[in-house]
C-alpha cells in the first residue's frame, strides 16, 4: 500500500506554503496583524569555545555561530537565566561547565529587538 507516499506528496505543497508564509511574516518589520506570527525571541547555538560570557551581569555576551560569521554582541542582565543540564546555575557555574567542555553546544536565547539575553543553556 502506497498511502504514506501519496499522503506525503499531497502534504508537501501545503507544508511549503505554510513555511513560506511563516518566513515572510518573520522577515516583515511591521507590527503583526491579527492572525500573524511575530518573532520576538531567537535561540542560537554555538560551540562553547565560540561564546564569551560576561564577567558579571549586567554585561556583554559575545557569540559567533560559525567560523566565518561575525560575532554578535548581546546583553546579559540580572534577569538572564543560566542553565547547565537542565538546572539553574550561577554565571560562574555556567562558565566553569563551558570551560570543562569547550566543544559542547551552548544555546543563547535573546529578544530580537533589544538583544537582551533571556537564557543561556549548555549540557556538557
Amino acid at each position: 500500500m502506497k498511502l504514506p507516499t501519496t499522503l506525503a506528496r499531497l502534504a508537501a505543497p501545503a507544508l511549503a506554503v505554510l513555511l513560506a508564509a511563516n518566513v515572510a511574516v518573520a522577515q516583515d518589520a511591521s507590527p503583526p496583524r491579527r492572525g500573524q506570527f511575530a518573532v520576538v525571541s531567537v535561540a542560537v547555538e554555538a560551540v562553547a569555545g565560540n561564546v564569551a560570557l560576561p564577567a558579571s551581569t549586567p554585561g556583554t555576551l559575545t557569540i559567533a555561530t560559525c567560523a566565518g560569521c561575525a560575532p554578535k554582541s548581546l546583553q546579559a542582565t540580572a534577569a538572564t537565566r543560566f542553565v547547565v543540564k537542565g538546572e539553574a546555575v550561577s554565571l560562574a557555574q555556567l562558565h566553569a561547565a563551558m570551560l570543562k567542555n569547550p566543544a559542547g553546544i551552548v544555546t543563547v536565547n535573546y529578544i530580537t529587538g533589544s538583544g537582551v539575553v533571556t537564557e543561556v543553556t549548555t549540557a556538557p
